[in-house]
């Protein structure tokens, strides 16, 4: 008997052992040539998104290579192949099994022909020339050992191809479910806080602190996610939306509720839920989700819905309308400021599907969503406490620090309570003015005192560029650096930038330009790294309420035509980002946008596009004017507005 090969095993063969073993088949050109299964297969690769006619060219490569067709064609059927082996990973292992099949067949077909010999002609049967190797299934081997078995082989061979082949649909089957799958993720919690930058360390991945305050909430999130144990159509799909100011720990909530209650964080207790934050951005890949059936059960967290209500709407209604085919529970938990019928209206249009969308709404009678409150005051103090504590300070006492943090947040809350974000900002600003003098004992009655929003942020942001970003920015004298921090706050006004955008630069942002930097290959990675992106992509800064800072200190630092030049060509696409930022920052920060003055930006409009955007804010824009007792403001914007009616 020949000796059992020590070669690769096909789970570890590469991209060209694969090709090559492939090229060696003879039976998988017979297989493939049988028609139900060229149509199966070719069926298979459709569905893993290769439209017609791309499918019939993968299947080609396929038969080609297995048909030994590869002398006639040169290396091009073997290097298009690798290639798709490369870029798509998962498909090494279907075509490994192809190889499987290969390996049994071959099996078969020499113990066959032995025995059959031997039952013919008398002939001893020739072990020997019957090659096994480690694919040769465990029956086999002990069965070339037992001849008088070799009906109960011959029969047991034909089942294992069998199986090999239903395998192998199966596997085709989970590659394309783990293609069309969305993907759910968190960004890391930080591992060493001490290394943070001035941002990062208040925002809900610094590992630096607890949630507080937010018991009632893990309760509601614990009966949205529900009991795994009932089933049924409308328990199938459920989602929520939740609202609440910026810096109120919406996210927070969502990251520690899904990470340390639906997965504990722990190795005793196995993953049950596949959870995570879905990029919207990831929709338009998230193509074949009518064919999506969840593995496990699903929690996905959609942040920001009202930059994106359309996208939002088409995920609830598909959703909605494929409950009743799921094996496991699917949740979408929506987050944002607040419901507002502008983008709701877009996410949910009256129409046959709401009703249906509806059906599956949990935890609130009407799309408006539930607002969770602020956080108490004893949970606010205790969060600051903690950042002293781990900063190796003596706190002052909580009513000290209670009043500190108003100090900061300014903006009228329920009961005059800070929100979660600004005590956080205000305890790190209060440490780093004891830190100037370690040899004294801090007076922080003294610094509270002294304390505004305006000097607290933009002491954050101080340290941020200092620390992070100029060390990333090339020595040229800050040019680099301030080029980039422009395109950081049009990252930011527009909720992410694709520096290939930039190739337009001159016709998009004319005489700004130049301010701006230039497209990649022709960037610097290391500074948009620091600056929070990756590779051609910013992202907009955060937190959120540091990113409206941001942008309104880089706007007031820009002449007032190049500042309305800015503006207008970031709505000039007619997105409904730029917009729903430019609320924000007027809610957040009303005096600041006072001084952008956005309705000297309206007057200076030169396109129909822009303009719409303009319109379309006008409602929103006027009630927040009203609600923070400025009526004079909301008719300066309306007479703005009605001039651009006038002129387009």
């Amino acid at each position: 008997m020949a000796e059992i090969q020590t070669e690769e095993s096909p789970g570890s063969l590469n991209a060209n052992a694969i090709i090559d073993k492939l090229a060696q088949s003879g039976f998988l050109s017979d297989l493939l040539a049988d028609k139900d299964v060229k149509a199966t297969l070719l069926g298979e690769i459709r569905e893993l998104g290769f439209r017609p006619p791309l499918h019939y060219v993968v299947l080609r490569l396929i038969t080609a290579l297995v048909s030994k067709s590869e002398s006639f064609l040169g290396q091009a059927i073997s290097s298009r192949l690798q290639a798709f082996i490369e870029n798509t990973p998962l498909l090494a292992g279907l075509l490994q099994r192809l190889i499987t099949i290969q390996h049994g067949k071959e099996t078969k077909d020499a113990l066959k022909t032995s025995i059959l010999g031997a039952i013919t002609d008398g002939k001893p049967v020739d072990l020997d020339a019957i090659e096994i190797d480690d694919t040769t299934p465990i029956e086999t081997m002990l069965a070339l050992h037992n001849v008088q078995g070799f009906e109960k082989v011959l029969s047991g061979l034909e089942g294992q191809t069998d199986t090999l082949i239903t395998a192998f649909r199966e596997d085709i089957t989970n590659l394309f479910q783990d293609m069309v799958a969305p993907a759910l993720s968190w960004p890391t919690e930080s591992s060493a806080p001490e290394k943070l930058g001035a941002f990062d360390r208040v925002k809900y991945t610094s590992g630096l602190d607890q949630l507080c305050g937010r018991e009632k909430e893990i309760t509601l999130l614990h009966l949205f996610s529900g009991d795994m144990s009932l089933c049924g159509r409308l328990f199938n799909f459920r989602w929520m939306l939740l609202t609440g100011d910026g810096g109120t720990g919406k996210t927070r909530l969502a990251y520690d509720f899904t990470r340390e209650h639906l997965n504990p964080l722990n190795h005793l207790t196995p993953k049950i839920w596949d959870a995570g934050r879905l990029s919207i951005d990831d929709l338009p890949g998230f193509n074949d989700l009518e064919k999506w059936r969840p593995r496990q059960p699903t929690f996905i967290v959609i942040d920001y819905v009202s930059g994106h209500p359309e996208k939002t709407g088409k995920l609830l209604r598909i959703l909605a309308r494929k409950a009743a085919h799921y094996d496991f529970p699917v949740r979408v938990l929506l987050l944002e400021r607040k419901a507002d019928e502008n983008w709701l209206g877009k996410m949910l249009p009256e129409d046959g599907d709401k009703p249906m969308v509806m059906d599956h709404m949990f935890g609130h009678e009407d799309e408006n969503g539930h607002t969770i409150p602020p956080v108490d005051a004893t949970a606010i103090t205790d969060m600051m406490r903690e950042r002293f504590a781990k900063a190796g300070q003596t706190p002052p006492d909580n009513a000290l620090l209670l009043a500190a943090a108003q100090r900061v947040d300014t903006r009228p809350h329920h009961a005059n309570l800070p929100r979660p974000l600004f005590a956080l900002v205000t305890a790190e600003a209060m440490i780093a003015e004891a830190e100037k003098e370690p040899e004294a004992q801090p007076d922080f009655a003294k610094i509270a005192a002294l304390l505004n929003q305006e000097d607290v942020l933009a002491g954050m942001l101080r340290r941020e560029e200092h620390t992070r970003w100029r060390p990333a920015a090339p020595d040229d004298g800050g040019g680099t650096l301030t080029r980039y921090k422009l395109a950081l706050a049009l990252a930011t006004l527009k909720q992410g930038l694709d520096l290939n955008d930039l190739d337009t630069k001159e016709e998009d942002y004319g005489p700004l330009a130049r301010h701006l930097p230039d497209p990649p290959p022709d960037h610097h990675q290391g500074l948009i790294s620091a600056l929070g992106g990756s590779k051609a992509f910013l992202p907009p800064l955060e937190p959120d309420i540091m990113g409206e800072f941001f942008l309104a200190q880089i706007l007031l630092k820009e002449p007032q035509n190049r500042r309305h030049l800015f503006l207008n060509a970031a709505l000039a696409d007619g997105k409904i980002a730029p917009l729903i930022t430019l609320l924000r920052l007027q809610q957040d920060f009303p005096a600041k946008i006072a001084a952008i003055d956005i309705p000297v930006a309206i007057r200076g409009c030169q396109t129909e596009t822009a303009a719409l955007c303009y319109a379309w804010m006008a409602p929103n824009w006027v009630n927040q004017c009203y609600r923070s007792n400025y009526p004079a403001a909301a008719d300066t914007f309306m007479n703005a507005v009605k001039q651009l009616v006038t002129r387009f």
